[in-house]
């Protein structure tokens, strides 16, 4: 009988080396993070529509063209070279040139991305063949690889952020008379 005690013995003492579970080394730093943004709705406000006055064409076309170029700045400056190959400009009923004033509201803790079409077709009120087109320009810059403009608001709410929309439209001698009008949209979104 001592033998097979002995034997019991040997097998209890193998089960209980491989019944026993191995224990990990304790985790240093299990902390977990939470985080959201909590942000005020977007507004976006116009002033104003890009005018660039009224053109004269020569009396007689010959292929030439003028330029109309208004910047976007606060002080909206229209250059031309209307002088020259006998086209005439002025800014409508004697105003400065005008571009478009934006104000943009929000929160000023993410950054906003702005799109702007590269142009706007302006197409001949009451019909017409030819369109002219206006490459628009922003007061506003990309900095990085996204195709949107980048705004920072100034300040979360009121009185928001302005940004200015110019252009410059080149205007041939042998384009159909008359107002030449068309739309775009500007829109705004949280990065």
């Amino acid at each position: 009988m001592t033998n097979l005690k002995k034997i019991a013995a040997v097998a209890l003492a193998a089960t209980a080396l491989t019944a026993t579970p191995a224990y990990a080394a304790p985790v240093s730093d299990n902390t977990g993070k939470a985080r959201v943004t909590i942000v005020k709705p977007l507004s976006i406000a116009k002033a104003g529509d890009l005018d660039f006055g009224t053109v004269v064409l020569p009396a007689t076309a010959s292929g030439a063209s003028t330029s109309l170029s208004i910047d976007a700045t606060s002080g909206a400056v229209m250059t031309q070279d209307c002088a020259t190959d006998g086209f005439t400009c002025s800014v409508a009923n004697g105003a400065a040139a005008s571009n478009i004033t934006y104000t943009l509201t929000g929160s000023s803790v993410v950054e906003v991305n702005v799109d702007i079409p590269a142009s706007v077709q302006l197409d001949r009120v009451g019909g017409g063949t030819t369109p002219v087109t206006v490459s628009l320009t922003t007061s506003l810059s990309n900095t990085d690889t996204d195709t949107s403009y980048d705004l920072f608001l100034s300040n979360s709410g009121t009185p928001g952020t302005d940004f200015y929309v110019g252009g410059d439209v080149t205007i041939g001698d042998g384009v159909e008379d008359g107002v030449y009008e068309g739309t775009f949209t500007v829109t705004a979104d949280y990065q």
